[in-house]
């Protein structure tokens, strides 16, 4: 629900970016309610922000955690 940076528009390029500069090492990882600042939102729009719980969608730090844990023990 990101309306600032929009998935549809950035995630491709995004890919694209970090394969051409030989980066193989990532993952894209979607979280559906989330907005620009990872945080559950209803609508994505910013003027929103404001009402949210200032915190981030479940399992966001969970897979971040899990992810650099990986990518060290290899």
């Amino acid at each position: 629900k990101d309306t600032q940076v929009p998935l549809e528009a950035n995630k491709n390029a995004m890919e694209d970016a970090l394969k051409k500069a030989g980066n193989n090492n990532y993952e894209i990882k979607i979280f559906e309610n989330a907005n620009h600042l990872f945080q559950s939102a209803r609508s994505g729009n910013p003027n929103e922000y404001q009402y949210l719980k200032k915190e981030f969608v479940p399992g966001f730090l969970d897979h971040i955690n899990e992810w650099i844990k990986q990518k060290a023990l290899k």
